[in-house]
């Protein structure tokens, strides 16, 4: 549901909130066009690591909610589930579906994630071990010992704040800050 339907409100939002960021300020020269597409794509991929970790940012998102629904603005829940009895109003991975998304919401993606340290079994673990990799993770943190197969019960120790704070700090773009 989220590839369908939220993704493409978050790109927009993202590139929305890049292009201000990246506009022309009073007083200031403007950007060549390598150096503004670089900054762009910078500003995107903070914009969109911060759905994994941003503390602070989940608290002020937080409370704008509550001053939100204190104002009478409180959010419906859709409980419409399709071919099953469960009707909690938990979507996929036990995300809220609300009838409004908030695009780019701080950690929006931070809980479904911590439960995946509640399965036993996961489908494909190359996906994770790759990620633990990118993320400079040692082989004998993640994997069993004297192979390259991902022991689930070590990453699963290593899957909290931690991992999201390396996500945060991960530079895609190469440069050095």
């Amino acid at each position: 549901m989220y590839k369908e339907v939220h993704e493409p409100m978050d790109i927009a939002e993202a590139d929305k909130r890049a292009e201000e960021a990246v506009s022309l300020q009073e007083g200031n020269e403007p950007l060549e066009e390598f150096a503004r597409t670089q900054a762009l794509k910078k500003h995107k991929w903070d914009l969109l690591t911060k759905m994994f970790y941003d503390p602070d940012g989940a608290v002020a998102h937080k409370r704008n909610e509550d001053n939100k629904k204190d104002g009478g603005k409180s959010r419906v829940v859709v409980e419409e589930r399709l071919g099953t009895p469960n009707t909690s109003g938990d979507g996929p991975s036990g995300m809220n579906v609300d009838e409004k998304y908030e695009p780019l919401a701080p950690e929006y993606w931070k809980q479904p994630f911590l439960d995946l340290k509640e399965l036993h079994v996961l489908k494909m673990p190359r996906v994770l071990q790759s990620l633990f990799y990118l993320l400079q993770y040692e082989r004998e943190q993640i994997a069993e010992h004297d192979t390259n197969k991902l022991d689930f019960k070590k990453a699963k120790s290593l899957i909290g704040d931690d991992l999201f704070e390396r996500m945060s700090q991960y530079n895609p773009l190469g440069s050095r800050e």
